[in-house]
């Protein structure tokens, strides 16, 4: 009988961003390879947290989906502690499948499921987490005696987690760190494995002329819209910027409960546009019509994640503002090939500058070009080859 690898995880296809993209096309890799590969998912929940049923499949996998009748709280907190208790009590269900794999990937958060499995597993069986989101990380940012007992209780209850598995990977060389010196977690345990590359920069569409004027610059943001990108700064960012010059308009292609009510309360006009997600197929094509791609970011966030989309802008070339962290791992990636500009806080008249400077420079360097420093330099770094090495070999 030919041995199959489990992958656990709330989101997985046909969910169009963030980890659920991530996922979808991990599978896909590994059944190229030859692997047989099992999922267990809910439905689709992300970016609306609306379970959506689906019986879409992929090929080379068996797909088997729960939490249709799951519902979400606005409340974030809340919303998270529905998603780790749904998801729990969807790997109660499936016991005996779990039992019968010897091969298990684990995509975290959410997290409380891994002892679980790690408990039920056969002796014989490799559990392998790969983390995403450290929330011991995000706890952390803000101040209070409350907070600061809630950041002690998450991170405790993380470094047990994580403890659980065989292996860990992780999205950048930070989260490692904070996992080896915070957690307690052996170096030897833990690789990592950047994002990968995730769409075919080779071909581009022609779907999107309508929307982004001939004449005008435009400064797009495209993905989720959840706490960790700072929304709220992000709009008034972008207000700020398309107020004082005339030759800009600014885009958001998003979803989601935050999303929808930023559309609501600011004005969709013809200098700052709200967008429904594109498809996958027209995504290369929004960024060659992109003048400047936003990476927005929470203060703090930053040794906490790493975002799955940059990999992808950098093969597109499209010139990036990162709005984060001067010594994080995104912006030496950026700086590393040349690619855009990064900002240490939210300043207003700081990012304005950065855009003048970036939209000047945009004049004078094409997307192609900076697509040959990307392919010459983080190529390799951002291909997922070797996070499928790590997971077969």
């Amino acid at each position: 009988m030919t041995e199959r690898l489990l992958l656990l995880t709330p989101f997985f296809h046909p969910e169009p961003i963030g980890t659920g993209k991530y996922n979808s096309y991990l599978a896909l890799a590994l059944a190229r390879e030859g692997i047989a590969v099992d999922v267990l998912c809910f439905h689709p929940i992300y970016p609306d947290w609306r379970p959506r049923r689906s019986g879409e499949g992929l090929p080379g996998m068996r797909i088997y989906r729960g939490g249709a009748w799951m519902r979400f709280p606005r409340n974030t907190l809340l919303r998270r502690a529905v998603l780790e208790c749904g998801f729990l009590f969807f790997m109660l269900r499936h016991a005996r499948r779990i039992r019968r794999h010897s091969h298990i990937v684990a995509v975290l958060p959410p997290m409380l499921y891994l002892p679980f499995v790690n408990l039920i597993a056969s002796r014989h069986a490799r559990v392998t987490a790969i983390v995403h989101d450290l929330q011991g990380v995000m706890a952390g940012v803000g101040n209070g005696r409350v907070r600061r007992t809630v950041v002690r209780l998450v991170r405790r209850l993380e470094a047990a987690v994580f403890g659980c598995a065989h292996r860990v990977i992780t999205l950048s060389e930070a989260m490692a760190t904070f996992l080896s010196a915070s957690y307690g977690i052996a170096p030897s345990k833990i690789t990592v494995c950047w994002p990968f590359v995730s769409i075919d920069t080779r071909y581009s569409t022609n779907h999107l002329e309508r929307q982004f004027a001939a004449d005008k610059k435009h400064i797009v943001y495209a993905g989720a819209l959840g706490d960790k990108q700072n929304p709220y700064e992000l709009i008034a960012f972008f207000q700020n910027l398309a107020g004082r010059r005339n030759d800009v308009v600014c885009h958001i292609f998003s979803g989601g409960p935050i999303f929808k009510a930023l559309r609501k309360q600011a004005a969709n006009g013809n200098r700052l546009m709200f967008h429904d997600f594109i498809p996958e197929q027209q995504l290369h094509e929004l960024y060659l019509r992109s003048h400047i791609q936003v990476i927005p970011e929470k203060p703090g966030f930053a040794n906490g994640a790493f975002p799955s989309k940059l990999p992808n802008l950098l093969a597109s070339g499209v010139p990036v503002l990162y709005i984060g962290q001067r010594d994080s791992d995104v912006c030496r990636m950026i700086h590393g090939t040349d690619a855009g500009l990064c900002a240490e806080g939210w300043d207003v008249a700081n990012l304005n500058d950065l855009v003048d400077q970036l939209l000047l420079e945009g004049g004078k360097r094409s997307h192609a070009d900076r697509r040959l420093a990307f392919n010459a330099s983080l190529k390799s770094c951002f291909s997922i080859d070797p996070l499928v090495k790590e997971l077969v070999g």
